[in-house]
């Protein structure tokens, strides 16, 4: 395992956490206008706005809002491409998938099931 800062770790949370907190925003509401969710649902899309803007602020603040790479030479995400996917028009291609990485060099892949079809 690479050795890495609590910088590091703070530009990974901007990073992949950030982005899980948008994402599980994007899905309460999954494109509808937030002010017609009930109010629950509009607090509960607040605080993940809240506290994705709280991790940002202070990425920023640190300087740890940009990097490319961690201070030991690891890069902050990285790209490959995923299973080959058929669309609706019966075009099969290769999807790009753009993933962050951890400090240690770890990559994780978060997946959101689905039972839409592609």
């Amino acid at each position: 395992m690479q050795e890495y800062t609590p910088q590091d770790s703070l530009v990974y949370l901007n990073r992949s956490v950030s982005s899980q907190l948008e994402v599980v925003a994007d899905l309460i509401y999954e494109g509808e206008e937030i002010d017609t969710l009930p109010e629950n649902l509009q607090n509960a899309v607040s605080l993940l706005d809240s506290l994705r803007n709280e991790i940002r602020n202070e990425a920023e603040h640190h300087g740890a809002a940009r990097a490319a790479h961690y201070s030991n030479g690891v890069p902050t995400s990285t790209r490959f491409n995923d299973v080959p996917t058929t669309d609706p028009d019966g075009e099969t291609y290769m999807p790009e998938v753009h993933t962050d990485v951890h400090p240690s060099g770890n990559v994780r892949v978060f997946s959101i099931p689905t039972n839409k079809e592609v």
